[in-house]
This record gives C-alpha cells, sequence and structure tokens, in this order.
C-alpha cells in the first residue's frame, strides 16, 4: 500500500510472467545432471548386489545340475555362498535329490548285476546241456541224455520263476 501522512492512497501490485518450462531446466541443469548421476549409480550398485546375490548362485546350481544330468557323481554340492535364503535352501533341496537320486542309480546297478548274475548261471547249463546233446547225443546212454533233458528243464523252471519273482 502506498500510504500518505496516515491515509491510504492506493497500492502497486508487482507481477510478472512465470519463466518456460526450458528455462527452469536450464537454470537447474547441473543439480538435475548431479541428480541423474547419483540415480545411475544407485541403478548400476543394486545390478551388482543383484547379480552377485542371485544371477551367479543360480548360475552354479545351473551348472551343477548340468553335470549331474551328464552322471557325474557328488557334482551337485551346497552352494558355499548361496546369497539369499531361498537360493540357500534350493541349494540344499537340490543337494538332496542328487544325492538320493545317485543311490538309487546305485541301488539299480547293483540290482543289475545280481539279476544278470542269477540269470547267466541257469543259461550256462543250459547252454552247455544243448551242446553235449547236440555234439554227443548218438554216444549217450540213453539215462545220460535223460539226465541232460532235466537238467535243461529244471534250469528253464528256475528261470520262468526268477521272471515271475522280477515280475512281482
Amino acid at each position: 500500500p502506498i500510504v500518505d501522512r496516515g491515509q491510504v492512497l492506493g497500492a502497486v501490485l508487482l507481477a510478472r510472467t512465470p519463466a518456460s518450462l526450458w528455462n527452469t531446466i536450464q537454470g537447474k541443469r547441473r543439480p538435475l545432471f548431479y541428480g541423474a548421476m547419483a540415480t545411475i549409480a544407485v541403478v548400476l550398485m543394486l545390478s551388482w548386489l543383484t547379480t552377485r546375490t542371485i544371477a551367479r548362485p543360480i548360475a552354479e546350481l545351473r551348472a551343477q545340475a548340468q553335470r549331474a544330468a551328464r552322471g557325474e557323481s557328488g557334482a551337485v554340492q551346497p552352494l558355499r555362498h548361496a546369497g539369499t535364503r531361498e537360493v540357500a535352501e534350493l541349494s540344499d533341496t537340490l543337494t538332496a535329490m542328487s544325492a538320493a537320486m545317485e543311490t538309487r542309480a546305485d541301488y539299480i546297478r547293483r540290482f543289475a548285476a545280481q539279476v544278470s548274475h542269477e540269470f547267466k548261471t541257469p543259461l550256462t547249463s543250459i547252454r552247455g546241456a544243448v551242446e553235449l546233446l547236440r555234439d554227443h547225443a548218438e554216444q549217450l546212454a540213453p539215462a545220460e541224455r535223460a539226465r541232460f533233458q532235466d537238467i535243461i528243464a529244471a534250469d528253464a523252471d528256475r528261470l520262468d520263476r526268477l521272471v515271475r519273482r522280477l515280475l512281482e
């Protein structure tokens, strides 16, 4: 207000047109640049942290699983640096699963070796009796021929029992 001798004579209002957006940005160039650099630095740091805590352990688990798939014994081991609790739990679960699969594979290998042995014994006996009968049937007495035929029949029955037990 304009006052003269206690009396208000008038008022002056000053106003200015606002600056354009471009002029405002130009005036704040340096703070905006530093803010952008700080944001980029934070993003890069978070990317590095994510890679370190999640991506690397997952890549290591994938490599272990690939080695296990190729048949390497003991390929899956708990991770030394799992990064997160979830990745550590996944590592422990994969280790337990791999150990169970290796145990089962060893059991199947031993079982197959035992079954193979059980089948080879009567087959060898049958093969030998058939060979003797083929080569010397005319020279053998009827009792000896009957004994070899009984051996063949008994071993064939044994094989039949083995197959039935396997199926059961």
